[in-house]
């Protein structure tokens, strides 16, 4: 777009981890022309990725790269949707100690990368406020792994699906209870990524550290 402030330095991705590396590659270059003299806009950059494709070797050698040459100009978007082209992700929570969001938030910020998750929309947000809400908030960042939550969302019926997570997670009695069926098929669907609010948040908030690029997780 040529009405965006960045110069429009947007590279869209989805090439086993190529177009992310040439975005920070290519910001390094902005400002070794800048430093030798060159008129050089003032950008910043941006890349959109997969978090299957965030497994690509490329991308692991030039994370720390990037952070020991402060590239605080970039920031990575990486849209975390759970899947690859192969279908539904699997991932080792035990081993890894997580899903794969939290080993990718881990990798980042062992390499010098700011890091920040936008997991939840604003009407979950609102229902974290109710009657347990904090319970349902645990429920969804540490104790639902992915491929239980993408069979959860093939349930398109709001009275089915309650009637299963109020089987099946006895954890969230009294907050099932205090919620409609409407109120949590709605909650469950709302992931940060789709939240435009949230997500202008996270973007400004990328571009505060001026010396560290930045990976911005967005659940989808």
């Amino acid at each position: 777009s040529v009405f965006d402030p960045d110069q429009h330095n947007f590279f869209p991705s989805g090439t086993v981890g190529i177009p992310p590396v040439n975005a920070g590659y290519l910001a390094l270059a902005y400002r070794f022309a800048k430093k030798h003299g060159y008129k050089v806009p003032d950008a910043h950059f941006w890349c959109i990725m997969g978090d299957a494709e965030f497994r690509e070797g490329s991308l692991f050698e030039a994370t720390p790269d990037f952070a020991e040459r402060e590239i605080g100009n970039l920031t990575w978007i990486l849209d975390y949707n759970r899947q690859s082209l192969d279908g539904h992700r699997i991932t080792n929570k035990e081993i890894m100690g997580g899903t794969d969001n939290e080993r990718i938030e881990k990798t980042m910020a062992a390499n010098g990368w700011e890091v920040i998750q936008v997991r939840h929309g604003n009407t979950r947000k609102e229902l974290f406020k109710k009657k347990d809400g904090e319970k349902f908030r645990v429920f969804l960042e540490d104790e639902l792994d992915d491929y239980a939550l993408q069979a959860m969302l093939l349930i398109k019926e709001p009275k089915k699906l309650k009637e299963q997570m109020t089987k099946k997670y006895s954890q969230l009695k009294n907050f099932l209870g205090d919620v409609n069926d409407d109120e949590l098929y709605k909650g469950l669907r709302d992931f940060g990524g789709h939240d435009v609010e949230s997500l202008i948040e996270a973007f400004e908030a990328s571009k505060k550290n001026t010396q560290k690029p930045t990976i911005v997780i967005c659940h989808t």
